[in-house]
């Protein structure tokens, strides 16, 4: 027997998934700036930190590393 596939109810559920991502794409735009400090690694805890934090923290290092290896 051959499977059918509902395309418009995958499609719809893409659609949800991307409207989504959108949503927390705006919100992070909107999110407050940090301002930029020196600090040194050991004085981050990480683990109180908040995941929007970790990840611009990760983004950070992430650029820094690829340009040094440059």
């Amino acid at each position: 027997m051959a499977r059918t596939v509902d395309y418009s109810r995958k499609a719809e559920k893409i659609k949800e998934q991307v409207d989504e991502l959108v949503q927390e794409l705006a919100a992070a735009k909107s999110a407050p700036v940090i301002v930029k400090r020196s600090l040194k690694v050991t004085d981050i805890n990480f683990e109180e930190e908040d995941i929007n934090t970790l990840m611009q923290i990760q983004a950070r290092l992430a650029r820094v590393i690829l340009e040094k290896s440059k």
